[in-house]
């Protein structure tokens, strides 16, 4: 008998492939399985995403160096529970809408349906950017750069779902408000961003705030510059004159 996985040959006692770790007995898969690897990768005590939010929120920039360091096993993937996040916080805005109020109608529903349906994924893209900068900035660490990978994907991951509850709801609750609870969305990403680089780098406050002043300058640059490009795209593609911002 060989190993689904790696193809290693299994003794008849093995209950798991000894290379892989692959289990020797694989059944068929069913609905029962579904459900249980559903509520596990939720709920699970040890790897459950719920853990790692509470994780992440109590303690910024922990789980992102025990992750980093080696200890993997307690920890939800990074990559999964960013594009979770994001995706999450994406569907949320999308049903929501844009509440903000601007002078041309047609304009101000355009910039809506552009904010709620880019700003997330271009947050997402702008990511390995981020931890270029990261990773310049604090070299002096010994972070590598897929170690800034890590921290800046659990980081975000985070403030995805900070938005949700802080900007996205707010914003929609009291629209008038919408671009107030959006600046304070920012914010708050800079406040929680100088707590995880405190946590996951170990260098003094004052040269980490002067580093991630830097860093965030940057990321707000590059930020800014693809979010404008793509508005430019979006807006002509979706057919907006001149006129239409009268």
């Amino acid at each position: 008998m060989n190993c689904k996985s790696c193809g290693s040959a299994l003794s008849a006692g093995y209950q798991f492939c000894p290379d892989c770790g692959e289990t020797a007995h694989p059944h068929r898969l069913d609905i029962k399985h579904i459900i249980h690897e559903f509520i596990h990768a939720f709920l699970h005590a040890d790897k459950g995403i719920f853990l790692l939010v509470k994780e992440l929120a109590l303690h910024p920039g922990k789980a992102a160096l025990e992750y980093a360091g080696g200890n993997r096993k307690k920890y939800f993937n990074p990559v999964s529970f960013l594009l979770i996040a994001g995706g999450i916080t994406f569907f949320i805005r999308y049903k929501i809408g844009f509440g903000g109020s601007i002078a041309s109608k047609k304009l101000g529903f355009y910039m809506g349906e552009f904010i709620h349906q880019f700003t997330t994924p271009i947050i997402i893209v702008v990511i390995p950017l981020l931890s270029l900068y990261s990773w310049l900035f604090f070299k002096s660490s010994g972070k590598n750069y897929a170690e800034n990978m890590v921290m800046n994907m659990y980081m975000m991951g985070e403030y995805h779902l900070f938005t949700i509850l802080l900007v996205v709801i707010p914003g929609y609750l009291f629209p008038h408000l919408n671009y107030f609870f959006t600046s304070a969305g920012f914010l708050m990403l800079a406040v929680y961003y100088y707590f995880t680089c405190i946590n996951f780098f170990k260098q003094t406050a004052g040269a980490t705030i002067i580093k991630i002043i830097l860093v965030e300058l940057l990321f707000i640059l590059t930020f800014g510059l693809m979010m404008g490009i793509s508005l430019v795209f979006f807006l002509i593609q979706s057919g907006l004159h001149v006129k239409d911002l009268k």
